[in-house]
């Protein structure tokens, strides 16, 4: 009986676009800096438990994923607001996607990274944790780029550096979410896409990530959610069997 071999859980365009993406952030960025990083974990080490965050919470993560990022915190000027606008529940949203509930805002100016969240995103820290790391990869991206260029996959671009940076599991499981409702006649959960990046897409950069450490099990994969934790079991088998990437190992 032949071997099974593993199927990519991505297209190919979409393969060498994520590939491709790795490759410059290693150019733009360094081998040490990937070399810096390490898989942060949604646990009490890296950010406290918190039921309910508040404005303290907002720079202490700010904080500790600046750290953990490279970034400057002193750099960064992070502002809560309340969003009053239209329902579309969109958390990593640009200021110019009209029509979208954003709660999370990156702009430039005066010399510093601006950062604007929206305090109704206080109640789930790891969605905030997801939502800062999203918005500080937009800094380092604008610290390498044109801040005037328009990239037509900008906010894509985004989500696949805070995997290089070590973010990958905030960002892959905040894609989807399940928020519970209720009226008069029936109650149940509904899915809302809180991301820009497909699960199957993130799934696979989070196998390249492992594979680029040279680690085959890597103890992180424990904190994925089921469906992002699939495609990057899937991706990471197809790396290891066929080796078929443009992305090599990144040695000590």
């Amino acid at each position: 009986m032949p071997f099974f071999t593993p199927k990519c859980p991505v297209d190919a365009d979409t393969k060498i676009w994520i590939e491709d993406s790795f490759l410059w952030f290693l150019e733009e960025f360094g081998e040490d800096a990937f070399r810096r990083s390490e898989m942060i974990l949604p646990s009490n080490k890296a950010f406290p438990e918190r039921i309910f965050a508040d404005d303290r919470t907002v720079n202490e993560f700010l904080k500790t994923i600046c750290e953990f990022m490279d970034l400057d915190y002193k750099t960064v000027t992070v502002k809560v607001f309340a969003f009053t606008g239209h329902d579309n529940f969109y958390p990593l949203a640009t200021p110019d996607l009209i029509g979208s509930k954003a709660c999370g805002l990156y702009y430039f100016y005066g010399k510093k990274h601006q950062i604007a969240i929206d305090q109704a995103i206080f109640a789930s820290p790891a969605k905030l944790v997801a939502i800062i790391a999203h918005v500080l990869a937009h800094a380092k991206l604008q610290s390498v780029t044109d801040p005037e260029e328009k990239h037509d996959a900008e906010e894509l671009l985004t989500d696949l550096a805070t995997v290089f940076f070590g973010m990958g599991v905030f960002t892959a499981n905040a894609v989807y979410g399940f928020n519970q409702f209720a009226s008069a006649q029936y109650q149940g959960w509904r899915a809302e896409k809180e991301g820009y990046i497909e699960e199957e897409s993130v799934g696979y950069a989070l196998a390249l990530f492992a594979y680029m450490k040279g680690d085959t099990k890597p103890v992180w994969a424990k904190y994925l959610e089921t469906n992002p934790k699939h495609y990057f079991k899937q991706g990471l088998k197809y790396l290891l069997k066929t080796g078929d990437t443009k992305v090599q190992p990144v040695g000590d």
